[in-house]
């Protein structure tokens, strides 16, 4: 990544680190992030449960689960990003639940079930609260929660 953003060459040409593409690859947080420094960005934050093998339905792997339900040390990456005085975004790209294409179909008596296709409003709203505390928590217990700073 470091050689195609030095090949490029270009003022407005950094690096965007994926947590749970990084997890996948046991890529370590800290390292990963240290090493890109200055040229991080932006940041896909995500949770999995890592490695898995990629030819086997890949889409069904790459869970993008909330912040703290998978493996992913994210100690690790929050001091990496304390270290290189990381100022961008810390962006989610997790799924919350939603239509699923996806998944095995399920015919009774002759007719496709999609009753529990689409999660309710409700469902999908508490998620996202939780997805909203869960990243509260990473950025508060490292002191960096800018709604916090604001108050003061």
């Amino acid at each position: 990544l470091l050689q195609m953003i030095d090949a490029v060459d270009h003022p407005l040409f950094f690096a965007c680190w994926d947590t749970g593409h990084a997890n996948h690859n046991e890529c370590d947080p800290y390292e990963s992030v240290t090493t890109l420094g200055g040229r991080l960005h932006g940041l896909h934050v995500n949770d999995n449960l890592g490695r898995f093998d990629i030819t086997y339905k890949p889409w069904r792997l790459d869970m993008h689960t909330i912040p703290l339900f998978g493996s992913i040390n994210f100690d690790s990456l929050m001091h990496g990003l304390l270290d290189i005085s990381y100022k961008g975004y810390f962006t989610f790209e997790v799924d919350v639940p939603r239509r699923r294409p996806n998944r095995i179909p399920f015919s009774y008596d002759g007719r496709l079930q999609e009753r529990l296709m689409d999660a309710p409003l409700p469902i999908i709203e508490a998620s996202m609260n939780l997805l909203y505390e869960a990243g509260a928590h990473i950025l508060r217990t490292y002191g960096c929660f800018e709604e916090d700073s604001r108050k003061q």
